[in-house]
């Protein structure tokens, strides 16, 4: 999967591979889908309409996947004290352990004990961006951990399926 630069498609129809779609200006009416499993699966909302969904992992947070989007809001000229960020299930900072190669691309965010926060990650690099850290929140703010709820996929715990979040724009 390409990350980086071209991690996320404007205007996207059909199926697309890639970390992350972008639709303002597109058509009003979309639906997304992001396939996830301890992955952070992240819809913006710009005045109340769908304008981006992305999956973010530890690799799009660490190459650019935040940069990105913040280069198509502003070729949008999208106002940013206009946008919030919804974070679907994802596995939590007290189950993400990281090895050093990973933990060496987050500074100041890995804790002592080895253990990355994607969310905590995931809401610095959006306000690099301008958008607020106020305004990155969680869907569920309970039982959201894709690791300690078996009701979730998770990579970490070794299933090999994955989930499929939704939003629908009408």
């Amino acid at each position: 999967m390409i990350r980086g630069e071209d991690d996320l498609k404007k205007n996207s129809m059909g199926l697309t591979e890639a970390d992350g779609i972008f639709l303002a200006g597109g058509p009003g009416d979309a639906a997304v889908c992001i396939r996830t499993a301890d992955c952070i699966p992240a819809f913006v909302i710009h005045s109340g309409e769908l304008v981006a969904a992305f999956h973010a992992g530890w690799r799009g947070l660490a190459e650019g996947i935040t940069d990105t989007l913040g280069t198509l809001i502003g070729e949008e000229g999208l106002d940013r004290r206009k946008i919030s960020v919804w974070a679907g299930p994802h596995i939590c900072g007290k189950c993400f352990a990281v090895r050093d190669d990973v933990g060496s691309r987050f500074p100041g965010h890995v804790s002592k004990d080895g253990r990355l926060d994607l969310f905590e990650v995931m809401k610095d690099r959006l306000s690099r961006i301008g958008i607020g850290k106020d305004m990155v929140r969680l869907l569920r703010k309970t039982g959201g951990c894709t690791y300690e709820n078996g009701n979730y996929y998770s990579h970490r715990r070794g299933d090999t399926g994955r989930m499929l979040v939704f939003a629908i724009q009408r």
